[in-house]
């Protein structure tokens, strides 16, 4: 009888023993993701609801692509950069300052490329107005070129109502809300996205006065609705940001987000991650083999950005990603 229960004792060790070196040796399991990933609603596309016809009183639903019209402006703001740059300066320099009446022209002159993109519904500027390879980086090409024009619209609504002219300041304050609605609708990349909404938080504030100048209670209601909506969304949008560009990002957040984010940028995001955890996660075989099956996938993507993202993160050494992330 003791033999016998010996020798059960044994194969139930033995079996435990086996099991053991098949899950951790021979099939080993990557990380799970934790509560920051699982919370309800953290994978979904963050953005407000209010529609954009209660707000502006229409709403953008042209054809063509806004992101031609950007493209534009931002090829004059470049050939006048030292014009722009020094107009924001005398501005910030004196608050009491308004712009000189060239400075005026050619601002107006770059609202008026603008204008048109207000009037498209879509937007495509990543990889057809930047170069279409990636970096293993939070940094997004475009971002400071969006930056610059945002600064020239910005001084227009600040000489509008210095200048007491606040109805005038509306066409600057709808075209970088538009700007900020494209670019957080893109959804290319974080940086883009993020970047957005503070355009749009900025100039729907711009937005309120000229509301509240022409007692237009309407308006003004939805835009706080509008705003409140942003303000979330921004918050969520930077709590996921820490979860992915953080200086060691949890593996298994990260790979949850690749797989089951519905936000594309964020899938973009997570696999760029991956080209720094190549090598954090070495000896940890579970994770390696999830990080090798990810970059896999995504070259199978018909995402062009996923395809990109991964074929940076599968390429990149070290070393890159140090002077990238500098």
């Amino acid at each position: 009888m003791g033999n016998k229960l010996g020798w059960v004792l044994s194969g139930v060790l033995l079996a435990g023993l086996i099991g053991y070196l098949l899950f951790t040796v021979v099939f080993p399991t990557p990380d799970g993701p934790t509560s920051e990933t699982t919370r309800r609603g953290v994978l979904d596309v963050q953005a407000p609801q209010t529609p954009l016809k209660d707000v502006l009183g229409f709403e953008p639903a042209g054809a063509g692509d806004a992101g031609d019209d950007y493209a534009a402006a931002i090829e004059f703001h470049n050939q006048h950069q030292d014009e722009f740059k020094a107009m924001h300066e005398r501005l910030e320099k004196d608050e009491t300052a308004t712009l000189e009446i060239t400075d005026l022209e050619l601002a107006r002159a770059l609202l008026k490329l603008l204008a048109p993109a207000a009037k498209k519904e879509t937007m495509t500027y990543t990889f057809v107005h930047t170069p279409t390879a990636l970096r293993v980086s939070a940094f997004a090409d475009g971002a400071e070129d969006f930056e610059n024009l945002s600064r020239v619209l910005q001084c227009l609504m600040e000489h509008y109502n210095r200048a007491r002219q606040i109805p005038e300041s509306a066409a600057p304050a709808q075209a970088m809300f538009l700007m900020g609605w494209h670019l957080m609708n893109e959804r290319a990349r974080f940086a883009l996205t993020a970047s957005g909404m503070e355009y749009q938080d900025a100039a729907g504030r711009a937005l309120l006065e000229v509301y509240k100048d022409a007692g237009d209670a309407k308006k003004l209601e939805a835009m706080e609705t509008y705003l409140d909506e942003l303000l979330f969304a921004h918050k969520l949008t930077m709590d996921k940001q820490r979860i992915v560009w953080s200086y060691d990002p949890k593996p298994g957040d990260v790979f949850n987000i690749i797989e089951n984010d519905q936000d594309r940028a964020w899938r973009v995001e997570g696999t760029l991650t991956l080209g720094a955890l190549k090598f954090r996660q070495r000896g940890r075989r579970g994770n390696m083999r999830k990080i090798e099956q990810l970059l896999e996938a995504s070259q199978a993507s018909d995402e062009e950005l996923i395809r990109a993202a991964g074929e940076v993160a599968r390429t990149c050494t070290s070393d890159q990603i140090t002077r990238w992330q500098q």
